[in-house]
């Protein structure tokens, strides 16, 4: 899942930086420098995605191994 995210967010930052070359005006710069102030929140975003995929993995294991002890 990781890949699959950091992939998307690698052909965001891709096509942002292809803008200038069929975009090049005032708005266009502003919004390449709104996008690069957020570009690092994608790097975040994939490490909490990553802890939450891991969380619940590891509840999903502890509810299974608590239901075979209980005889579920």
């Amino acid at each position: 899942m990781e890949e699959e995210v950091n992939g998307i967010f690698q052909g965001i930052r891709s096509d942002m930086n292809r803008l200038n070359s069929f975009w090049n005006s005032p708005a266009a710069n502003a919004l390449q420098e709104n996008f690069a102030m957020l570009s690092p929140a994608f790097d975040q975003y994939i490490d909490q995605l990553d802890r939450f995929v891991l969380f619940l993995s590891s509840t999903a294991q502890a509810y299974q191994e608590n239901e075979s002890v209980l005889g579920g």
